[in-house]
């Protein structure tokens, strides 16, 4: 469900789902069973001195499990509070937040975590200044502190430069540093020999650290016409402390632990345009051009190709879609999309067509049928030859009414 209120000073948003589902039995994975509900609710609200706040809480909690796997509990809370002040062109958003996570893990024959409890704690501050430094140049600066318990606090900075060429083009340029914390998986998990229970084939490393990207960005925006705009944004990302898989040391009866000692960047492209073609017809386009590349650091002794790190991205992908609108209360929708072939799993490229039309029965009513991969009866998308599962193609039918 979803509720708002709107005032002239403040909205309101409630919204709440629970859910329950089967997994159906495969060769690879168990039957097993997943539930959950969530509640969600967010307060903002104009300030008489040009500024605003806003402020929201979650909860949720979700629980998985298979059998001769293992079960995942997870009861979270979230609060967060922000403040924008404005000064004419200028402006100042500030503010924080904290999430605390219950996570109880009951493990299976191979899977273990230790401790099976643990409460997750993350809490971050922030602050971020809008400056118009001249009527055609503007400036964003911001800082980020994020804290976990598993390596502490983290520092994300960022830094944007916008400038307005003309009244129709601005190009800009972005620096910014982003983590991953550390997951239960890199520090509590285990891996248990089947051949020997009390074998462990994989740990958790307690030395595993926050993996870290510094992210540099420079793009282009134009609206040369009213029925035309574009945008491309040239992209390089360079990562550190990404996880590896380390020989564990000499005499240790356990083969291999989790570190942090893999390396990578990542350079492209992306690129967007929309084109009102003629009245009732719009045409979108884009896509991203890739190149992904993951090492390993001198000091690490890691064999497994760090295939888990990345690396089997598609080099290319791209969209395009057309909206029409048939009649004042009709419209159809069509996407065609193409994916690049996954190197390492040997998943092979893809073109894929979906369909939407929707008819505007009432105001408060709508009628839609839809199809998802619509040109091949099924294909892949993921996981190696012997157990991927395939998407098939989709049909079905909707009613939309609003109260």
């Amino acid at each position: 469900f979803r509720l708002d209120w709107e005032g002239s000073e403040h909205d309101v948003t409630l919204s709440g789902d629970v859910y329950d589902g089967r997994l159906r039995n495969t060769s690879l994975l168990a039957s097993g069973t997943m539930s959950g509900a969530n509640l969600r609710a967010e307060v903002q609200r104009d300030l008489a001195d040009a500024g605003q706040v806003r402020m929201h809480a979650w909860l949720d909690h979700t629980r998985r499990s298979k059998p001769g796997v293992g079960m995942q509990q997870i009861d979270t809370v979230d609060v967060e509070a922000q403040h924008l002040v404005r000064f004419g062109a200028h402006g100042v958003t500030w503010g924080g937040g904290y999430r605390n996570s219950r996570d109880r893990i009951d493990g299976g024959p191979v899977l273990r975590f230790t401790p099976a409890r643990r409460n997750l704690r993350w809490s971050h501050l922030f602050v971020q200044g809008e400056l118009a430094l001249t009527p055609a140049l503007r400036a964003v600066a911001g800082m980020r502190v994020e804290h976990n318990v598993y390596t502490g606090s983290e520092l994300l900075p960022n830094l944007r430069l916008a400038w307005d060429a003309n009244d129709h083009a601005t190009l800009w340029a972005a620096l910014s540093r982003t983590v991953r914390a550390p997951s239960r998986i890199d520090r509590d998990l285990f891996v248990i020999n089947p051949a020997s229970p009390r074998q462990f084939l994989i740990a958790g490393g307690a030395d595993t650290l926050a993996e870290t990207a510094r992210v540099a960005e420079l793009g282009f925006r134009a609206q040369p016409m009213p029925t035309l705009s574009y945008s491309a944004t040239l992209f390089y990302t360079d990562f550190e402390r990404l996880r590896s898989l380390e020989p564990s040391t000499p005499g240790v009866r356990l083969p291999y632990v989790i570190n942090s000692l893999g390396k990578g960047c990542l350079r492209g492209i992306v690129f967007w345009d929309s084109w009102q073609a003629a009245r009732g017809w719009r045409l979108h386009a884009g896509g991203v051009l890739q190149d992904v590349d993951v090492g390993r650091e001198p000091a690490s002794r890691d064999t497994t190709g760090l295939s888990f790190l990345g690396g089997n991205d598609p080099n290319l992908t791209w969209t395009l879609r057309s909206a029409h609108d048939l009649s004042e209360r009709v419209w159809a929708d069509f996407s065609l999309r193409y994916v690049a072939r996954l190197p390492q799993l040997a998943v092979p490229s893809y073109h894929e067509l979906d369909a939407r039309i929707a008819w505007q029965v009432r105001p408060d009513l709508e009628l839609a049928l839809a199809g998802r991969n619509l040109l091949h009866a099924r294909h892949a998308e993921f996981v190696a030859a012997g157990s991927r599962q395939l998407l098939e193609r989709t049909v079905f039918a909707s009613a939309t009414l609003r109260f």
